[in-house]
């Protein structure tokens, strides 16, 4: 055997002497409890959009315009006046206070179908009008407490998704520093 090939059987040999060491201690793990001496919730501020329906009744007055272009009040007013005209009318005049019956008559009526002709109807019209507005709020939630605890004198702080109350579960390892001689002891 050459001189590199004793130096590689010897770090093969060494670090298998290691290996059996440390598997020979090997770290012992068990539960505790320690004492919670202050819990803070750790709070987070959120803003949460509302969208919401707005509707309003919107009122218009309207006016609508008749145009009546009926020639009966014409006519009606035009024989009403020559009857009456006819009636008082005597002899030869009759004729003549007919036809002037007629024409007041005809005049009469004219003037009442104009007066129809101008009416005006007005009436309220209401519209809903709807939108959508958008409105924030703000709500606190609870992302987590900071828990800080006590063991054997020592103070420690963690992060924990729940309030863990008087007391929290630990786990403890216990291990050799490397190089230190262990004794087992039952």
């Amino acid at each position: 055997m050459n001189r590199i090939s004793r130096t590689l059987v010897a770090t093969l040999f060494g670090t298998l002497a290691t290996l059996q060491s440390a598997q020979a201690a090997p770290a012992e793990v068990f539960e505790d409890r320690a004492r919670v001496v202050e819990v803070e919730p750790i709070v987070k501020v959120v803003r949460i959009a509302e969208p919401r329906h707005v509707c309003r009744k919107k009122r218009e007055v309207r006016r609508e315009h008749h145009h009546a272009s009926s020639a009966a009040p014409v006519i009606a007013g035009g024989i009403i006046g020559g009857v009456v005209g006819h009636q008082v009318g005597k002899g030869r005049g009759k004729d003549a206070a007919t036809v002037t019956g007629a024409l007041i008559g005809l005049a009469i009526g004219d003037d009442i179908a104009r007066k129809n002709h101008r009416r005006d109807d007005v009436y309220t019209v209401s519209h809903r009008r709807c939108t959508t507005v958008q409105s924030w709020r703000e709500e606190e939630r609870i992302e987590g407490y900071w828990v800080k605890y006590r063991y054997r004198g020592k103070t420690f702080t963690t992060r924990m998704d729940h309030d863990p109350g008087q007391y929290v579960a630990i786990r403890i390892t216990v291990q050799p520093v490397a190089g230190a001689e262990v004794a087992w002891y039952d």
